[in-house]
């Protein structure tokens, strides 16, 4: 069995991808919520007990600034990996390997990677994000993927993954 998809990468991509690989981890997601509410519920307290004004200031652009951050990490993150714009690979997905073909202004390359050297898969209901580390993944849009291969897809990375799967 072969299924093909291939990824072009662009910064909406790159931001696409850090923005889900920053709220994958539920358990950092919940702590910035809760540093969040803190944060504000000193800031209310400052605000009622007319505190010294730096003191609102520099808690008050705390709270600002951990939702903003959601936004402005991606586009930085994103704009770091500006060498990748423009790259497009085809991947190949059969029972044993994934190949991958890249081709862009300053590469061509070819590889095959077995599917033991992934640390995890996870879906989206728009992607696959194949991480080869914690930090490092392929993302392969749905929308990319050869028509009416996403189920099989799924069950291919399903089936070679086991618990390293993590479905939508």
């Amino acid at each position: 069995m072969e299924i093909k998809c291939t990824t072009l990468y662009s910064l909406e991509l790159f931001k696409k991808f850090n923005r889900f690989h920053m709220v994958k981890n539920k358990a950092r997601v919940a702590l910035l919520a809760i540093l969040e509410i803190a944060v504000l519920l000193i800031l209310v307290v400052f605000c009622l007990t007319n505190a010294e004004p730096a003191y609102i200031a520099i808690y008050g652009f705390i709270a600002v600034m951990i939702p903003v951050m959601y936004i402005i990490a991606p586009q930085i993150a994103a704009k770091k990996s500006k060498n990748l714009l423009g790259i497009e690979t085809e991947f190949t997905f059969t029972d044993d390997v994934i190949v991958a073909s890249s081709k862009g202004e300053n590469i061509v390359s070819s590889g095959e990677m077995k599917y033991e050297l992934f640390y995890k898969v996870y879906e989206t209901s728009d992607a696959f994000y194949l991480y080869q580390t914690k930090m490092q993944a392929f993302p392969i849009l749905k929308q990319n993927v050869e028509e009416n291969r996403i189920d099989d897809l799924r069950n291919l990375l399903i089936n070679k993954m086991g618990k390293r799967y993590k479905g939508k």
